[in-house]
């Protein structure tokens, strides 16, 4: 996934003369590396549940849309 987008960003670089889609590039990457070093097989996991996703529409583990409003209301102190 990461050469397909490096190649992407520099050849826009290159089109544009402009670096800013490679600094986007690494910072994104750079969140994703400090996660697989801090917990490995993360971005694997990350992958899999991804194609669970896709496939059936449902995201495990997910709060439902009425909890996050809850949970939003207590922080405002509704």
């Amino acid at each position: 996934m990461f050469d397909s987008e490096w190649e992407f960003v520099l050849e826009e670089a290159k089109r544009s003369k402009n670096l800013a889609g490679v600094h986007e590039l690494l910072h994104k990457w750079r969140f994703f590396a400090l996660e697989e070093l801090r917990k490995p097989g993360w971005y694997g996991s990350l992958q899999a549940k991804a194609e669970q996703i896709l496939h059936t529409g449902v995201n495990p583990g997910a709060v439902s849309w009425e909890d996050m409003q809850k949970l939003l209301g207590r922080r405002r102190g509704e």
